[in-house]
């Protein structure tokens, strides 16, 4: 996967599950030779019982009862 797909993914997911008025954060950087990124946001979470599972290809929790729109992205 490239960096701007994990960038994307990661903002798509931010905003999805974010609370309507929620607001994701997102923070670039330079450190030498390295651009940290990183994306912020007040939503619910990643279950507990899905945690060990979140890098596997293909994984996805089921929350779609979680999923709201309205969030805002400052940076």
């Amino acid at each position: 996967m490239g960096c701007s797909k994990a960038v994307n993914n990661l903002l798509s997911n931010a905003i999805a599950f974010s609370l309507p008025g929620g607001e994701v954060v997102v923070g670039i950087e330079q450190r030498g030779r390295n651009i940290p990124v990183s994306v912020r946001d007040h939503g619910p979470g990643i279950p507990d019982a899905f945690k060990g599972r979140v890098f596997e290809k293909f994984a996805q929790a089921d929350n779609s009862d979680a999923r709201t729109k309205g969030a805002s992205v400052s940076g």
